[in-house]
């Protein structure tokens, strides 16, 4: 990929165009899924580490590491709101690193470490809770899974990728090839798990034999 540390990942409702976010020029690129550049934005964000595709009106959610902020931004890049997460008191580089959007429109965030939390975000950008995350080294990125109802949250220190069916409880964990791995997401038919490693600077294509079951 030509991309510098690519930071996440997200794909549209077609299954046709993915999106992700540079770690070093905090740029968004839309790919198509070579892992190909076929748009740069106009956005220059601080310190991007997440990206979620929004099919309502297709625009894209950003969350910012340093800032502790969630932005949305239309896919030509102009800033449509901005909110700052408050009350993460959270080592400054270990802040915000996944976004995502489940099947009911309802915004998650992912802090990667010290400690390692799963928030749901409610309409006013508050939360009532936040759960610790313990299965895991740090928490790289994460995607909503709509076919079983989950999600996928990545973890760079443990080097692989886990299903959970809410905060702490894990369905089943998939081992990654290498470390560095910091975004995911799911063609909408679920047949493939697209990941981007910032090191490398690849794009993975991993087919998903997981079996669709409900989910709690």
């Amino acid at each position: 990929m030509n991309v510098a540390e690519p930071s996440d990942l997200t794909i549209d409702e077609t299954g046709t165009i993915l999106w992700t976010v540079s770690d070093t020029n905090n740029k968004i690129y839309r790919l198509d899924l070579q892992g190909n550049i076929t748009k740069t934005l106009s956005y220059v964000g601080n310190d991007l580490e997440g990206v979620a595709y929004d099919r309502r009106d297709h625009t894209l959610w950003l969350a910012e590491e340093e800032y502790r902020a969630v932005i949305h931004v239309d896919t030509a890049g102009a800033i449509l709101e901005r909110h700052d997460i408050t009350g993460l008191t959270t080592v400054p580089n270990k802040g915000l690193e996944g976004i995502a959007l489940d099947d009911g429109d309802h915004l998650f965030v992912l802090n990667e470490r010290s400690p390692g939390l799963f928030i749901p975000l409610k309409s006013d950008f508050s939360y009532d809770v936040k759960y610790q995350l313990t299965f895991a080294g740090d928490y790289s990125a994460m995607t909503y899974d709509p076919q079983r109802r989950c999600f996928w949250i990545m973890s760079d220190e443990s080097t692989a990728m886990f299903l959970c069916t809410g905060p702490n409880v894990v369905h089943a964990e998939y081992a990654l090839p290498s470390r560095r791995f910091e975004g995911i997401a799911l063609d909408p038919a679920g047949k493939y798990v697209y990941a981007v490693n910032d090191s490398a600077r690849a794009l993975y294509v991993f087919q998903n034999t997981v079996p669709v079951a409900p989910a709690p």
